[in-house]
């Protein structure tokens, strides 16, 4: 989640993003949340000051008490001072809730190195590491080789999963456990902290990190939980 005080200070940067990103139909967001954001300060120096005043009143009228004066009308200020705090807090979270809303779905600033375009068509070679063999017939794909030498299911798969999926099956399965554990000693020989982490999260844990309107429908949740 970019931070707000990057958007304040530098607007024309975010809206640049998005268009590098080919994402318009969120430019205009920019200017409504530098407006809600606005709001939100305006009402949090109001709570501020309002909970200031009350103060202040409050030990004037003690001051006032000791000095045997009337304070009718100082206590008719300060007992409604609770509400107009209430009323402005109350405007004051769906401000935060509007700010955070807009927080939560604009996108990282992309590296100056990526280029734009529309889609994996415009995609620049960055780097090429070694050279690509040559054949003299067309080689099968990764999925080809092993459902020839009958290391994946994919019909069963697709039942149970859709199309895209597979059953990985004996020396595959060793071979894929296999790797994953290289990838973990490695890791460690460099200082690597091996950690599991819980299958679930709340909400608010991973809420900043990724546009959740955007994979709602593939996230797994539990029923009447966040």
């Amino acid at each position: 989640m970019l931070d707000i005080k990057l958007i304040r200070e530098n607007p024309d940067l975010i809206k640049k993003n998005l268009e590098k990103r080919q994402d318009v139909k969120k430019i205009k967001w920019v200017d409504e949340l530098l407006e809600a954001d606005k709001k939100r300060r305006e009402l949090i120096a109001s709570v501020n000051e309002l909970r200031k005043k009350r103060n202040d009143v409050t030990e004037e009228i003690a001051k006032l008490k000791k000095q045997g004066k009337d304070v009718s009308m100082l206590l008719k200020e300060v007992k409604e001072i609770p509400e107009r705090i209430k009323q402005t807090e109350d405007e004051l979270a769906k401000q935060e809730e509007r700010v955070n809303w807009y927080l939560l779905r604009l996108p990282n600033i992309l590296h100056d190195s990526v280029p734009p375009g529309k889609d994996d068509k415009d995609n620049v070679v960055v780097k090429i590491w070694g050279k690509p063999p040559k054949f003299g017939f067309t080689p099968k794909n990764h999925l080809e080789i092993l459902e020839g030498l009958g290391l994946i299911e994919m019909e069963k798969a697709a039942k149970v999963a859709g199309a895209g999926f597979y059953y990985m099956k004996e020396e595959l399965v060793l071979l894929d456990q296999a790797i994953q554990r290289f990838a973990i000693d490695f890791l460690r020989k460099k200082g690597y902290k091996l950690i599991q982490p819980p299958y679930m999260l709340r909400k608010d844990a991973y809420m900043g990190v990724t546009d959740l309107d955007a994979f709602h429908d593939v996230l797994y949740q539990i029923e009447g939980e966040d």
